[in-house]
């Protein structure tokens, strides 16, 4: 168990959690628990000559 408190104190330490209550711990920890595809569609970067036309992203998207 202090293995794991010394992790969590390396990430994030104790004096920056004390100002967060249970809920809002978990939510840095987890994350929201649902995705919404929509954002990820709206903010995607293409790299490499790729742009939302390409049949490949197209594909992904379905």
């Amino acid at each position: 168990m202090n293995a794991i408190k010394q992790g969590f104190q390396d990430i994030l330490p104790l004096d920056s959690i004390k100002m967060f209550d249970e809920k809002e711990v978990e939510l840095l920890i987890s994350g929201l628990g649902e995705i919404n595809v929509n954002d990820w569609r709206t903010y995607a970067i293409y790299k490499g000559g790729y742009t939302p036309e390409n049949a490949v992203i197209q594909w992904f998207w379905k």
